[in-house]
């Protein structure tokens, strides 16, 4: 979880639940009919110097004019503040194609209607000479030529690395281990080392380098039940990239399982039956304000959600994207908001789930003498249409031995299920001993065509076809 501040004065840091903050008064009135509620924002992100990141911010439209893009007096920009419209990040180096040097970015959305939701998007560079540390980026939505909107406090954070890495925690997350050990490299010889659970967090273990920078340090503070970023720092080589770490039992829902069925569509299964009655509730499965998608590590943001369709139990939801997935790209999905019918929110720990979007390839295979070859992919392969299919893993037509199509002479069955399809299958040869795979240590060559995994965006093997050599075995 993370915190939002109130610029009146010193910063005073409050729970974040991604939602507009109750009771919480604007610094300032707003325009007559122009007026933002905070909504949500992307994760905060970890750079090195010289590396770039990307922001993104969404206010709903609270008053009775619509935003539009492009239109003087109507268009909604996100300024800088704290100082209010300060150029000094832009001038600093930080600013990436900002709108301009007090403004980050204009309304992603050509025209956002009242109720509706508008994004900001906007990029930051780190300088190369920056020191380690922390970076905050103030925001205060606007129409341009009109005048502020309400300010809730709205800020990001850059965390700059050094070289110290955590390399490894034990046990793997999530676990019900609240004070895991974490192992790393690239600190100073002899110098301590820090963990803090969040950047700017509480210390929550110490330790001492080696004299080659390589440390251990296991927690002496308890980490609490959810999700956590723990982080490593040195005073002279800085501070790491985040690290999660997750505290089980879950008190709530959670996501169980995230998948692209096409580059333009997910599904995304929940652990119980959430809220799925309406489009426009707030804590519903179907509300598309509900789902933010980023390219995996964060820092940039994935395809935006066009709709949002629930299964009948209220278990799953399928999400139409606004544009394609890319391949060989890890994608996390974050959900805000959803409950169950007893109002219960989702688990701090099962938020969100990430999943990669890459072409399918064999990880093993094996020829006996029986007649039998068995092939296992690294992702579950389709098997629509069975027998038949003209893309399923089960269809004979798809498989040729020494180039020449083996359905005449094969049967095929799933030995391994996988999500939506099987991952691994035996082809059957008719004959025994005499079948056309031979007598032990003969080779073969046995290929795949067409077939295409089940939960990547229908992708074909790679490469495909896909031959192998296979010696005979007992």
């Amino acid at each position: 979880m993370r915190a939002v501040k109130f610029l009146s004065g010193a910063l005073v840091a409050i729970a974040l639940t991604l939602a507009p903050v109750a009771g919480a008064l604007p610094a300032a009135a707003a325009e007559p009919g122009f007026h933002a509620a905070y909504f949500s924002e992307s994760s905060f992100i970890t750079l090195t110097p010289g590396q770039t990141g990307q922001f993104s911010v969404g206010y709903t439209n609270t008053g009775d004019q619509a935003w539009a893009k492009g239109q003087t007096g109507k268009q909604a920009s996100l300024h800088t503040a704290s100082p209010l419209d300060n150029p000094l990040d832009h001038t600093g180096g930080w600013g990436v194609s900002w709108a301009a040097a007090n403004i980050y970015a204009v309304q992603a959305n050509d025209l956002v209607a009242p109720g509706q939701v508008g994004f900001f998007t906007y990029s930051v560079k780190v300088p190369i000479t920056q020191a380690f540390g922390t970076k905050i980026f103030y925001g205060r939505p606007a129409i341009d030529g009109v005048g502020f909107m309400e300010d809730y406090g709205y800020y990001q954070v850059v965390t700059i690395a050094g070289s110290v890495a955590i390399t490894s925690i034990t046990p793997a997350s999530p676990s019900t281990n609240n004070k895991p050990t974490l192992n790393g490299n690239g600190a100073g010889a002899s110098e301590t080392v820090s963990i803090t659970d969040g950047a700017a967090g509480a210390t929550v273990g110490t330790g001492t380098a080696d004299a080659n920078g390589v440390w251990t340090v296991t927690l002496t503070s308890a980490l609490t039940g959810g999700t956590h970023t723990l982080f490593a720092s040195t005073v002279t080589k800085g501070q790491s990239a985040g690290s999660f770490y997750t505290v089980n039992p879950t008190t709530g829902p959670v996501i169980v399982n995230t998948y692209a069925t096409s580059l333009t569509s997910l599904t995304v299964t929940f652990s119980a039956a959430l809220k799925c009655t309406s489009t426009t509730g707030r804590n519903d499965l179907t509300n598309i304000n509900n789902y933010f998608l980023n390219v995996s590590p964060a820092g940039t943001l994935g395809p935006t959600i066009s709709t949002a369709t629930a299964s009948t139990d209220c278990t799953q939801a399928t999400l139409a994207l606004g544009s394609s997935l890319l391949v060989g790209k890890t994608y996390t999905l974050v959900t805000y908001f959803l409950q169950d019918g007893s109002g219960n929110g989702l688990d701090a720990s099962g938020t969100s789930a990430t999943f990669d979007v890459g072409a399918p390839a064999l990880s093993t295979w094996s020829a006996k003498q029986d007649g039998t070859v068995t092939l296992t992919f690294t992702k579950s392969m389709s098997t629509s249409g069975g027998t038949t299919g003209s893309q399923s893993v089960l269809n004979p037509s798809n498989y040729t031995v020494d180039s020449t199509t083996a359905a005449s002479t094969t049967t095929v069955s799933c030995l391994i299920s996988g999500l939506n399809g099987c991952l691994s299958v035996r082809l059957t040869f008719t004959g025994g001993a005499a079948s056309v795979m031979g007598a032990s240590g003969s080779v073969h060559t046995v290929g795949i065509l067409n077939v295409i995994d089940a939960v990547s965006g229908g992708q074909t093997l790679a490469p495909n076809p896909t031959n192998r050599q296979m010696t005979t075995g007992s």
